[in-house]
C-alpha cells in the first residue's frame, strides 16, 4: 500500500485469503478474498477477479454452502473464459465437479470432470489433463466401477510420464 502498487496489493490480498483458507481461518480468508475481489474489479483485472471469485467459491464450499459456491464458480468460469485463462477454467470446472460430488450429485460431478478433461486436452494443458484423468479415476472407484477407474488411472499415468511428472 505504501508504494501504491494496487495490482500487487490485489494479488497479495488474494494470496492472504488463500493462506488463511488453508489454515482453516475462514473468517480472515473471506475478509482478504473479498478485499482482493474488490481491488481486482476496481483495476479492471478480469483474470484476477476470476481467480478471486474461484477462491471465494472454494471457501463457501468448505463452509458448507455448496449452492452458493456453485453460483460463484459459474461467475468465475465466465470470467476465466473472458480472460482466456485456460488453466483457471479447468480448475474452476474441478471446483464445480467437487461441489456436485460433495452434495451427492454424482452424475453431474462426472460430467464436469469430463468437461475439465475435454478442456485440458483442447488447450494442451497436460498437467491439468492428468489431474482430470486422476479425478475421474477416483470418482469411478468410489462408484465401484473399477474398470472405468482403471482406464482413467492408466490415462493419468500415461500423461504424467509424457510430461515427466513425478520422475526423479
Amino acid at each position: 500500500r505504501d508504494i501504491a502498487d494496487l495490482p500487487g496489493e490485489a494479488e497479495a490480498m488474494r494470496e492472504l485469503g488463500f493462506v488463511h483458507w488453508r489454515a482453516r481461518d475462514y473468517s480472515s480468508s473471506l475478509h482478504f478474498s473479498r478485499q482482493a475481489l474488490e481491488l481486482h474489479r476496481a483495476l479492471g483485472d478480469v483474470g484476477g477477479e476470476a481467480t478471486a471469485m474461484h477462491n471465494l467459491a472454494e471457501i463457501q464450499r468448505w463452509l458448507g454452502s455448496p449452492r452458493q459456491a456453485l453460483d460463484i464458480y459459474a461467475q468465475a468460469l465466465r470470467l476465466h473464459w473472458a480472460a482466456k485463462n485456460h488453466e483457471g477454467e479447468v480448475l474452476t470446472l474441478f471446483g464445480i465437479a467437487n461441489t456436485h460430488q460433495q452434495i451427492g450429485e454424482f452424475s453431474t460431478a462426472a460430467a464436469k470432470y469430463e468437461d475439465a478433461l475435454e478442456l485440458s486436452e483442447r488447450y494442451g494443458e497436460k498437467t491439468m489433463q492428468a489431474r482430470a484423468l486422476h479425478a475421474l479415476a477416483l470418482h469411478w472407484r468410489s462408484a465401484g466401477r473399477l474398470d472405468e477407474a482403471m482406464r482413467y488411472m492408466l490415462g493419468a499415468v500415461t500423461v504424467d510420464r509424457a510430461i515427466n511428472f513425478g520422475q526423479g
